[in-house]
């Protein structure tokens, strides 16, 4: 009888323990859910005001060209830029901010060096975002002639 005895504190604690162990798994599982949906609750939706493309027309060779794209966040959350890039080492590419909130602004510039370019140029820029459409892409197209023309 008396090892009986023994085994009761012990069977005690072995269900104590699954039970909060069970509900220890329960919280985790609730606090991963709440951060899960924190983070995909809501869309950020990239929108530019006006065209992606602009064609700049026909530039003399050593020019540089420069436009800027207007983009407003039309979603709920925060619109983040996690990246941005152009199509050549000749463009330089500027971001306004990289955090929008819901309905504000932000611009993306591209500027073109065509001291090495010449007849139909086009160049492209693309951003990397939060949004369900992970890229944008932009561009810059025109013609460049000779100086001495």
């Amino acid at each position: 009888m008396e090892l009986q005895n023994n085994k009761i504190p012990t069977i005690v604690f072995f269900v104590l323990f699954l039970f909060n162990s069970a509900c220890f798994a329960q919280q985790t599982k609730q606090q991963l859910n709440k951060t899960t949906n924190c983070s995909f609750t809501g869309n950020p939706q990239l929108t530019f005001i006006g065209s992606k493309i602009f064609d700049f027309g026909e530039v003399r060779k050593d020019t540089f060209i420069t436009h800027k794209y207007i983009f407003v966040n039309t979603g709920d959350t925060t619109l983040v830029i996690n990246a941005a890039n152009a199509s050549c080492q000749c463009t330089k590419i500027v971001i306004g901010e990289m955090e929008i909130a819901p309905n504000d602004t932000s611009f993306v510039e591209l500027t073109l060096d065509t001291e090495n370019k010449i007849n139909d140029v086009r160049i492209n820029g693309v951003l990397k975002t939060n949004t369900k459409i992970k890229f944008y892409k932009f561009s810059l197209l025109g013609n460049v002639v000779r100086s001495d023309n």
